[in-house]
């Protein structure tokens, strides 16, 4: 086993009926969770995507974001998150460096990024994963008969998975890339310390694009665990702890200081 795709098949298939994303009260299972990400990548492998091929995802927190995350490595693509909240001319910058198959994005990026609107639409390919009545980008119909099996693809643990970027502190963000062999050793690592398994609860706080969404996402799904999502507007410590207590990620000692924060 070379690949964290090995995993999250089993997963797949082991868990069929466990909540495996809750956001607020929705929740999918992970029946949904797969019938989504293979029709993403049964419409990249349609469009002519390759092993290697980089696919930029500038888009919220949400379910079809983890499909688009899942289906990409299901192609032998490498995933590559960029930050909702850059600036338009970084991230068309970022955008040029990584050359990208395509890009996914939804309703929240497009009308985040309006004033770099057309140099999305005229630099890359744009998908949109969560809109299907817009005109301006090419969108993928879930309800078509693209949920099939994916073909399997031949990866090693030398293939590239993803491609973080650093913040740019220092003038200009660094990509950093993560091979299907280092993901999958640093995921079997911590699962079988802590000892995940289904009905864990894993918060999803961490920004898409920072590294420690890695570790959210991939020990969740390939555990058959639930993942709890924080939109990118849940900052402040109270309301943080509000929706932890509401999922259920901890519950001993919640109710006390969630009391506490509303007396002060």
């Amino acid at each position: 086993m070379s690949t964290v795709i090995n995993l999250l098949e089993n997963s797949f298939s082991l868990h069929k009926y466990d909540v495996a994303v809750r956001i607020y009260d929705n929740v999918w299972s992970y029946d949904d969770l797969n019938y989504l990400s293979n029709t993403i990548a049964n419409f990249l492998l349609k469009n002519g995507i390759t092993k290697g091929d980089r696919v930029g995802i500038l888009m919220n927190k949400s379910i079809y974001l983890y499909a688009a995350i899942i289906g990409i490595l299901r192609t032998g693509g490498i995933y590559v998150p960029l930050d909702i909240k850059m600036p338009p001319f970084r991230l068309s910058k970022l955008i040029e460096d990584i050359a990208p198959f395509c890009v996914f994005v939804d309703r929240f990026t497009v009308s985040h990024y309006k004033k770099c609107k057309e140099i999305l639409r005229q630099q890359l390919n744009t998908i949109f994963l969560d809109d299907t009545v817009s005109q301006d980008y090419e969108k993928i119909d879930f309800k078509s008969d693209m949920a099939q099996i994916v073909p399997y693809i031949d990866l090693s643990s030398e293939d590239l998975a993803l491609i973080l970027f650093t913040s740019g502190s220092t003038g200009i963000p660094k990509g950093v890339i993560n091979t299907h062999g280092n993901l999958l050793k640093n995921v079997t690592l911590i699962i079988d310390t802590f000892k995940f398994s289904p009905g864990d609860k894993v918060s999803a706080l961490n920004a898409t694009a920072f590294s420690g969404s890695i570790m959210d996402i991939f020990l969740t799904f390939c555990s058959g665990a639930t993942l709890c999502v924080y939109s990118e507007e849940v900052i402040f410590p109270k309301d943080i702890l509000e929706l932890t207590y509401k999922y259920g990620i901890y519950k001993d000692d919640f109710g006390n200081i969630l009391a506490e924060c509303h007396s002060k």
